[in-house]
């Protein structure tokens, strides 16, 4: 069998290279990009694009992380230490501000992105009249439907009406109408939509936004509570206004009447209870 000997020369650098491996005062530099021979002193990472440049994280020989800015502009996010004796060669940045957030370069200058933040401000709207009774007709047979879209004339208005004001882009809307209705004098189960509408499109042009189906079976006199919540979302900048109205759908028997805020049937029927029929629109923005 052949044995081969290492020469001196190689033998030599194989120890010198595990001599400057094992050493901890040395660490490795890697710039990609433009002029890619200059590197920042105390880069670890750098990216150059023509006159344009950030630095990735500098790594000092005790392993303590440190970030930073170099070049006269670039894009994406930027972390800065809070050493702020650690200082930059970027005149916008003469030392480095402690804070960790997002910037942009607008051409003359970084610019701190905003964190997006809301408030939300509730309001609620009691039905400011008096209570309203709709009636169904006798032999009602699905005629007032409610299409996404205005709201029909077969619908009537339920006095629960709300406002909000929207000022800022982006922004979520929750309507939330809530209360207890009557039913009396039915022969026969009747069915109704309550639909919730605000002028969405058209100021003062009011279109369906939610809606509730109700099928009442018990006959003669009866009563529930509802509660129907509508969303909205980014909404254009403008004054918008909520109403309530009730579409009858179907009642093949005797004629019925729907009391919300007053009694279905006077006396005998129902509440006289408007002022807890309730509208209440949370807006964050």
């Amino acid at each position: 069998m052949t044995k081969h000997k290492l020469s001196k020369t190689l033998f030599s650098a194989i120890v010198a290279t595990g001599v400057l491996l094992g050493s901890t005062s040395l660490f490795a530099q890697v710039k990609i990009g433009t002029n890619p021979t200059v590197i920042n002193p105390g880069s670890a990472l750098e990216i150059e694009s023509a006159t344009k440049a950030f630095l990735m994280p500098r790594i000092s020989l005790t392993n303590t992380t440190t970030w930073g800015l170099d070049g006269t502009a670039a894009a994406g996010m930027h972390v800065f230490n809070t050493n702020t004796a650690i200082t930059s060669s970027n005149p916008n940045y003469p030392t480095l501000i402690s804070k960790i957030g997002e910037y942009y370069w607008d051409g003359t200058g970084w610019v701190a992105i905003a964190p997006l933040t809301k408030s939300t401000s509730i309001t609620s709207f009691p039905q400011v009249t008096p209570g309203v009774v709709v009636t169904i007709p006798a032999g009602t047979a699905g005629t007032c439907g409610l299409p996404f879209g205005p709201i029909p004339a077969c619908a009537v208005d339920l006095n629960r009406n709300a406002s909000f004001d929207v000022t800022k882009a982006v922004n979520d809307v929750l309507i939330d109408m809530s209360g207890a209705y009557s039913v009396a004098s039915n022969t026969t189960q009747v069915s109704f939509y309550i639909a919730l509408a605000i002028d969405k499109t058209t100021p003062g042009v009011f279109e369906l936004v939610d809606y509730y189906f109700i099928t009442n079976s018990t006959t003669g006199c009866s009563g529930q509570y509802l509660n129907l919540k509508g969303a909205l979302k980014n909404l254009p900048v403008r004054s918008y206004n909520v109403k309530v109205y009730l579409a009858p759908w179907q009642n093949s028997g005797a004629a019925a009447t729907v009391g919300f805020g007053k009694q279905a049937l006077a006396g005998a029927c129902g509440n006289n209870d408007f002022d807890q029929q309730k509208v209440i629109v949370s807006v964050s923005q």
